[in-house]
């Protein structure tokens, strides 16, 4: 249940997906959350495995990955503030970011969101029964929160991409290029702030 509503709060990974939905559609966000889901099972893995315990004992790790994370994330969202002169071309003619590029914005995201590491690394163990060797319960559990947050990101992405269709002018486009960038540098932000 916790790992349910966290999924619905809006944060960086959700601003990511809308933002990637609205600039290249549903079907390529799924890319996006292919990335989240990747971040999130190499947090499990590594709790499952012991290693979650060095973000929790080693606070400063948890500091530097937030802060690359928001420094890629102001980067992409500038990136795509400075181009969105081109979404003043018709939507037929402009260039889509490639799924690996979604993929791999999305998997740098969540690998320094501190939310995950947080979740994966400090709140999950717990539900693990003492005496109990962690890597089966951590890996079930694990799985358990990606399957649950997989439709949450997807109804976000779903919903980016209506919000997309709705406005397909060239300056509606334009206008949600700049959106996106600027929910790109928000995500950042609340990257920087956790």
């Amino acid at each position: 249940m916790t790992n349910f509503i966290l999924s619905l709060t809006p944060g960086p990974a959700v601003m990511l997906v809308t933002g990637h939905s609205l600039a290249n559609g549903w079907r390529r966000s799924q890319f996006s959350v292919l990335g989240i889901m990747s971040g999130n099972a190499t947090y499990c893995l590594l709790s499952a495995l012991g290693l979650g315990t060095l973000f929790v004992r080693l606070p400063i790790l948890v500091t530097v990955v937030k802060g690359v994370g928001a420094l890629y994330l102001i980067w992409i969202g500038l990136r795509s503030l400075m181009h969105s002169n081109a979404a003043l071309v018709p939507a037929s003619e402009q260039p889509r970011a490639t799924p690996f590029a979604l993929y791999r914005q999305a998997l740098v995201l969540q690998l320094s969101n501190p939310k995950s590491v947080l979740f994966f690394c400090a709140l999950l163990p717990q539900f693990v029964p003492p005496g109990v060797p962690a890597i089966l319960p951590m890996l079930a559990l694990g799985l358990c929160a990606i399957v649950l947050e997989y439709p949450v990101l997807t109804s976000y992405s779903l919903l980016g991409d209506r919000t997309r269709r709705f406005m397909s002018s060239p300056l509606a486009t334009h206008s949600l290029n700049v959106l996106a960038g600027g929910l790109l540098i928000a995500a950042a932000g609340r990257v920087a702030s956790l």
